[in-house]
């Protein structure tokens, strides 16, 4: 039986995996690329980088083949080859959108209230982040709606806490503006503006 992994090792070991993610995760997706499996691809990496690191961890095996498991499932996907772990459940219609859609509407709902303490209306700031940030189309739900009357009916929802972990999005949205309220309306605004770049860049790299 191999003996366990020293503290020094297991350091390291998490320092080379979280390093991989951070190069895996952290490139856009080129634009000439087939998104979908590219998102794929880098999935099954991290699983499977995930699984190295439970094993030389000394995590059972069994726990460890769960992770390779996955990475095969959501592989298998672009043979067509649908399996259990990534079988869609039976339910009839389009079921609610996640936390992961939510936090990044959060986002930018928390960009659009920047943009309004610099002084503009709410229709206006919707406006302006609709023609600056168009990879926010993907965070619709409607394909056809307009991105800008999309953004103020997200600020409606989460102002309601009617969404998925609503009252922690909106605890967190009051802690952000409440720190920043000594600013001047022209940081305020360079404050939304670099929130909603992040945003952005998140969600053309997210799988959403």
């Amino acid at each position: 039986m191999a003996a366990p992994p020293t503290t020094e090792q297991l350091l390291n070991d998490f320092a080379t995996l979280t390093n991989n993610l951070r190069f895996l995760f952290g490139t856009a997706v080129k634009p000439t690329a087939d998104r979908v499996v590219t998102l794929q691809s880098r999935y099954v990496v991290a699983l499977a980088n995930v699984a190295m690191f439970l094993e030389r961890s000394g995590v059972e095996r069994e726990i460890a083949r769960k992770f390779v498991e996955l990475a095969d499932a959501i592989g298998n996907l672009r043979n067509g080859v649908v399996t259990d772990p990534v079988r869609p459940a039976i339910a009839g219609g389009r079921g609610p959108d996640g936390h992961v859609i939510w936090g990044l509407r959060a986002d930018v709902c928390i960009g659009l209230e920047c943009f309004v303490k610099a002084g503009q209306s709410r229709d206006q700031a919707a406006k302006e982040i609709a023609k600056e940030y168009p990879a926010f189309e993907r965070l619709k739900r409607n394909a056809n709606a307009k991105l800008n009357a999309s953004i103020l009916s997200w600020r409606k929802h989460i102002n309601n806490a009617d969404v998925p972990a609503g009252d922690q999005l909106l605890a967190h949205e009051r802690q952000f503006l409440e720190v920043r309220r000594h600013l001047s309306p022209r940081e305020i605004r360079a404050v939304g503006k670099e929130l909603l770049r992040q945003a952005a860049r998140l969600t053309e790299m997210s799988a959403v």
